[in-house]
């Protein structure tokens, strides 16, 4: 017998899993400060600034896992040539 997936799943919390001492638990302070970001309003000047620091400070980070793994390869490359 098949169930309509309206019956099957109804969207409904049985339990909150929002526990403290769980990885995941987000506290009343932590919400409070989360509504505060969502409020942040930058100009497209300002998101491009960030993007670029951020872009700035993880480029030496990716350029070195990067050269680890092109390392990788050409010495498989020459060990299996």
């Amino acid at each position: 017998m098949k169930k309509n997936k309206d019956e099957e799943q109804d969207d409904r919390t049985i339990v909150n899993m929002n526990v403290e001492g769980m990885p995941w638990y987000v506290g009343e302070e932590e919400k409070e400060k989360r509504k505060g970001a969502e409020k942040l309003h930058l100009s497209g000047r300002e998101k491009r600034a960030a993007f670029r620091g951020a872009m700035k400070a993880y480029l030496p980070m990716m350029l070195c896992i990067l050269c680890g793994f092109a390392l990788t390869v050409l010495l498989m490359w020459l060990w299996l040539k």
